[in-house]
């Protein structure tokens, strides 16, 4: 998974993770908004599909309100 993170310049940033895969609960990912949205999600969805990841999220993308607006902080980028 790290290796496909970083081929779009992000890192492995933490999370919960085991020396045991079938143990591992959650990654934490940082990928630079340079990379794109659209980048991002090939991405995870290739990951999702190689190692049978359950979901995948944004973190500080969308409205912890309803988590579906989103914020557009990289708008003003």
């Amino acid at each position: 998974m790290t290796d496909l993170v970083r081929s779009i310049s992000g890192w492995l940033d933490g999370g919960m993770n085991s020396a045991a895969p079938s143990e591992c609960c959650m990654l934490i990912f940082t990928v630079p908004l340079t990379a794109g949205f659209h980048a991002i999600e090939r991405t995870m969805a290739e990951i999702a599909t190689r190692f049978a990841v359950e979901r995948w999220m944004y973190g500080n993308v969308y409205d912890p309100s309803d988590n579906r607006t989103p914020l557009n902080w990289w708008n003003d980028k």
